[in-house]
């Protein structure tokens, strides 16, 4: 498992526990914040808002990608305004700067080595 994307726009029947968030960071693992359904309904931002903050505090800020998961070209957002959002989700600016540039390129790599032969890239 290289990214766990859960649904932060709903409120979760479970709160997150520190020792498995530890464990996951430690395995190189990382966590999808998808923030589109905060653009579509305004009920939802509230609870994304609120999931995503106790998500980043208990990650410390890392190992978070922030994605749009955008249904149509309206909801897509510019790499800076994203990372400004993401600012609000409790990140620092370089938090911030990095879950929108080099962490999603870390998750895809990871995955691309490991599927390669004993991990070298052709």
């Amino acid at each position: 498992v290289d990214l766990i994307a859960l649904d932060l726009s709903r409120r979760l029947p479970y709160r997150f526990k520190p020792s498995f968030i530890r464990a996951a960071l430690a395995r190189g693992v990382h966590f999808e914040i998808c923030f589109a359904p905060a653009l579509r309904e305004v009920g939802l931002r509230r609870q994304l808002f609120a999931n995503a903050l106790a998500l980043c505090r208990e990650t410390r800020g890392r190992g978070i990608v922030v994605s749009s998961g955008a249904r149509s070209y309206t909801e897509l957002r510019g790499p800076l305004d994203v990372a400004n959002l993401a600012t609000l989700f409790g990140l620092t600016q370089q938090q911030a700067l990095a879950a929108v540039t080099s962490a999603p390129a870390a998750v895809v790599q990871r995955s691309v080595a490991r599927r390669a032969y004993r991990g070298t890239l052709t």
